[in-house]
């Protein structure tokens, strides 16, 4: 998406957690998984009768909190946080687990609060300045009313792809209505200053620090909007960052961004259809209640406020993180990609990558570029060319899955009730 804001990517901090205790004794084998994000590693840890029984408990935590089991999630994340019997790196990690969840849920100052019990532990200069970030988004919204969601009955959103491949349609702001990106890469819904004006959100007092796109921070304010309606769904109490109307133009006015519904907005949906129309200039968004539940063989995770779809790349049977980014045209791959199939990127040829955020523009002169990929997911697969490898900033995951991988047929599946991710032919 042009403005990648800022989102709570729990394995991230865990992974930057971590790395602060590398002269400690090895980790268990659950910290060593939460520390690579291997989701079936933590599954396994979950159900290994073998494993000490409160680190199968916080693996079972941090499965339901993946898998959107939020209910259950809590009351273990909370008993983790305080049971002596797990090392003191895993009761930090339980709380930044339970931060993530807590931002989530809307309880905003039990999130702040556990961040805060995490943040002595961490040392490490990098991961505790991203940790701080997060803070400046969480204390302004310390006695904000939580949002709430009625979606009513399965319904269906007419959208339009705009001149750079991002699906737009109207929503509702407080009686009023706004061209807005539906972007499922956006941690978090936002408005540019005039329409947030415009539309009577209420501001807040302080303002945060949010990353971009080309990891750049931008300093934004956030506001509050009493109804937000999107198709046939409403909410309550709906968070927005406000960024400058300059900050959300590009091309010298010639594309405008007024308004961004982020995943917070989406989730809630539940099974999400996304249909290509004809030549794909329109589409269609169906939402609804979905047949199914999360299970071992769900390949769709969702990560504080990031949804992440577990692939596999060619022939190779690592199960792979891709951060799901329908506001993306094309997908990427990083580091982390490099670093662990050095068989597939060994056909890449060295050039220079340029991407674009709300923070501006970022050329990594070392990049790199794969003449053709297939990813699968699901039951399908994506053909892809010219696929970028770039340094993201992120280590938790092992790229970006853009439009170009979602919607090789008649579009794509988010299903966030059985937490599955699948193409449609």
């Amino acid at each position: 998406m042009i403005c990648k804001l800022w989102a709570s990517s729990i394995a991230a901090l865990l992974t930057g957690a971590s790395c602060a205790h590398a002269e400690a004794p090895g980790p268990s084998r659950l910290e060593a998984a939460l520390l690579s994000s291997d989701f079936g590693e933590v599954q396994a840890v979950a159900t290994d009768r073998r494993q000490p029984s409160a680190e199968r408990a916080l693996a079972a935590a941090a499965i339901d909190y993946w898998q959107l089991r939020d209910d259950r999630a809590g009351p273990a994340l909370v008993s983790a946080c305080n049971d002596a019997s797990l090392s003191a790196d895993l009761r930090r990690d339980a709380s930044i687990i339970l931060s993530g969840l807590r931002l989530r849920q809307s309880r905003y100052a039990e999130s702040l609060a556990a961040l805060d019990a995490a943040l002595p532990s961490v040392s490490d200069p990098a991961m505790r300045a991203d940790l701080e970030q997060s803070r400046t988004f969480i204390e302004p919204l310390v006695g904000a009313p939580p949002t709430q969601a009625r979606i009513g009955p399965a319904a269906s959103i007419a959208l339009t792809r705009d001149a750079t491949s991002h699906m737009r349609a109207d929503i509702g702001v407080n009686g009023g209505t706004v061209d807005a990106i539906l972007d499922t890469g956006s941690g978090v819904s936002t408005l540019s200053l005039s329409n947030a004006r415009r539309l009577g959100v209420r501001m807040l007092a302080g303002q945060a620090s949010i990353g971009t796109a080309t990891s750049q921070n931008v300093t934004t304010g956030l506001a509050i909007a009493d109804r937000v309606t999107l198709g046939g769904a409403e909410f309550r109490n709906v968070i927005f960052l406000v960024m400058p109307d300059e900050a959300l133009t590009f091309a010298n006015g010639a594309y405008v961004v007024h308004a961004i519904v982020g995943l917070p907005l989406l989730m809630p949906l539940g099974r999400l259809e996304y249909r290509k129309i004809g030549n794909g200039a329109t589409e269609t968004l169906r939402y609804g209640p979905s047949s199914n539940r999360a299970g071992r063989d769900s390949n769709l995770l969702a990560d504080g406020v990031e949804a992440v779809a577990l692939v596999r790349a060619n022939d190779n049977a690592r199960t792979l993180r891709f951060f799901i980014d329908n506001g993306a045209p094309h997908s990427h791959l990083n580091r982390r990609f490099a670093d662990e199939l050095p068989e597939i990127t060994s056909s890449g040829r060295h050039q220079a990558v340029t991407t674009a955020g709300g923070g501006g523009s970022e050329t990594q002169a070392d990049a790199m570029v794969l003449p053709s990929l297939t990813l699968h997911i699901g039951s399908g697969a994506a053909q892809l060319s010219n696929v970028p490898l770039i340094d993201d900033h992120h280590t938790s995951r092992h790229g970006d899955i853009g439009l170009d991988a979602l919607e090789p047929g008649r579009g794509y599946v988010l299903d966030f009730i059985a937490m599955r991710l699948e193409l449609l032919n």
